[in-house]
């Protein structure tokens, strides 16, 4: 997966089964955030995106498997949706 990696940029191609879209991702590392359970240390992906349009924001965390623990989006319209992680168990 991505967190072994040490690029700087990440680029995902992603299909609805119409239309095939291409998103590049800026990421940062070693970003530590506070969730409801825990603080965390993060590989904190940002969409690269023009002003005018939706953008994404998301936060993994390898300490679980790499499993998203923040979500942000970033509507066209200037509206705002979070999701944060409040409990993580991870199971063999």
């Amino acid at each position: 997966f991505y967190a072994k990696r040490k690029q700087p940029v990440l680029e995902v191609s992603v299909t609805n089964g119409r239309r095939l879209s291409h998103y590049r991702y800026a990421v940062h590392r070693d970003v530590t955030i506070d969730t409801p359970f825990k603080r965390l240390n993060t590989l904190h992906f940002v969409r690269q995106h023009a002003a005018d349009q939706a953008g994404a924001e998301v936060w993994i965390a390898p300490e679980y498997g790499n499993v998203p623990v923040k979500v942000l989006i970033l509507e066209e319209d200037g509206d705002r949706y979070e999701q944060v992680a409040t409990q993580v168990d991870i199971k063999p």
